[in-house]
């Protein structure tokens, strides 16, 4: 049997891209990323057993952003190995100051991959709508990581097709990086 000695990340596929930028240069990290939740039923115990059975090396899991799993409870107390929920994908790039600050101004806030994947999803159902982002959005914003090429101008044609402003935060990968490093071993309180 493998020596427990990893951590592993369970990301959703809007945070993978950033997730794997940084956990490349860990050897102690293991990426599990999963469909993004959004919209729909959350993670269950049952999914993430099945999903963390598949890397016996790892001994904690950190399951970014916690809000993808379903049940506010917390593991059932067989569950193995230990996992803790780290804040909202949003919050884990942007910092809850800046984040509360975009918030009261009622934007929809995008990551490339969670960019990517709408306008994935709405090529298939024929474009996007206004309303596809409810009454109250001021505008898209895009929380810039530096990870996919030309997101800025995917959002910005994107917005324009649904008539909302588009917004480009170029933030990078540093606070994220210093969330993941915090839980890595022999970097932090890993």
């Amino acid at each position: 049997m493998a020596m427990k000695s990893k951590l592993g990340v369970l990301v959703c596929s809007h945070l993978s891209g950033e997730v794997r930028s940084i956990a490349g240069a860990y050897p102690d990290v293991e990426v599990e990323a999963f469909t993004a939740r959004c919209g729909r039923a959350g993670l269950d115990w049952r999914d993430l057993r099945m999903r963390t059975a598949a890397h016996p090396e790892v001994e904690r899991w950190l399951l970014l952003p916690g809000d993808c799993l379903g049940s506010p409870d917390d593991p059932p107390a067989e569950f193995s190995p230990a996992l803790e929920r780290v804040e909202s994908r949003c919050e884990a790039l942007l910092g809850l100051g800046l984040l509360d600050a975009y918030r009261r101004q009622e934007p929809c806030l995008l990551t490339p991959g969670g960019l990517s994947e709408y306008r994935r999803r709405k090529a298939a159902a024929g474009g996007c709508r206004r309303d596809d982002f409810g009454p109250d959005v001021s505008r898209l914003v895009l929380l810039d990581t530096g990870v996919a090429a030309d997101a800025g101008g995917k959002l910005r044609e994107g917005a324009a097709a649904c008539g909302l402003p588009a917004e480009v935060l170029p933030g990078g990968l540093d606070p994220l990086g210093l969330r993941l490093e915090g839980h890595i071993p022999g970097c932090g309180r890993g």
